[in-house]
């Protein structure tokens, strides 16, 4: 007995649209499948940007704080003039840095503080590191007498020291050595904020304050020796406030007479 012929004809037309069902299915899951690949390429894409955005701006920090070594060094009391700190921008690997420089202030010692903003860019990527910055000092006080005002030198006082890492064992050390550091130095920069008189020796340097004149600032009478150089500090020196003892009272000015050795 024979099939219908209108009957096979509608089985036929069921398959059809089954198959296209299938085919619309997998269509959409390829799609989908591209959609999600294309996505993670370009998460992966911006990761790496991210992370090297962040290295560039990493190397805008470094040369911010080489920037700052250069001034400090070359310039005194770079620290404390805030038109001397800016902003510098270079181009690095496949991006670019732009950092900023300011002064913050200072710590309870006052030790200048400076902050340092680097921008890292690539692309449409942008990173930003933030630091704090402070020089540090080998040795807070380099000589033998220190004030922030005046300092006076009368009649045969010495100052005198040396580096026990370099001269190790040595008493003393003479006129004229090079490991001497019995350095005198004041922060102020007026006229004769430092003066030498009689027969003092100052066994190293005599510094008056950042941006001071020593022709102007110092004056020397008598017999007085200097066995270094007679310059100014590269930067105010920090000085913790002080209580005096009870019954001595607290003066800007620094004298040292007779014929002490300091």
């Amino acid at each position: 007995m024979g099939r219908a012929p209108g009957r096979a004809r509608d089985e036929r037309g069921v398959a059809l649209v089954i198959a296209l069902l299938v085919m619309g299915v997998l269509l959409l899951l390829g799609t989908a499948f591209l959609s999600i690949s294309s996505t993670e390429t370009q998460i992966a894409y911006n990761e790496r940007d991210t992370i090297q955005a962040f290295y560039v701006a990493e190397a805008g920090l470094q040369a911010a704080l080489n920037e700052v070594k250069r001034n400090t060094a070359a310039s005194a009391g770079y620290y404390n003039d805030p038109n001397a700190l800016g902003a510098a921008s270079a181009l690095f690997g496949r991006g670019e840095y732009a950092y900023t420089l300011a002064r913050l202030g200072g710590d309870p010692s006052g030790n200048p503080i400076l902050g340092i903003t680097s921008t890292g860019s690539l692309g449409n990527v942008r990173r930003v590191v933030r630091a704090r910055a402070e020089p540090a000092y080998g040795s807070r006080y380099r000589g033998a007498v220190h004030a922030r005002e005046d300092v006076e030198m009368d009649g045969q006082v010495q100052t005198d020291s040396y580096d026990s890492g370099v001269s190790p064992g040595a008493a003393s050390c003479a006129p004229g050595c090079p490991n001497r550091r019995g350095t005198i130095s004041t922060d102020a920069t007026s006229r004769h904020s430092m003066e030498l008189e009689g027969r003092a020796v100052i066994g190293g340097d005599a510094l008056v304050g950042p941006g001071g004149n020593p022709a102007t600032a110092m004056e020397v009478e008598g017999s007085v020796t200097i066995t270094g150089q007679r310059g100014t500090e590269d930067y105010v020196l920090p000085m913790p406030p002080v209580v005096p003892p009870s019954g001595l009272p607290l003066r800007g000015e620094l004298t040292l007479e007779g014929s002490a050795t300091d």
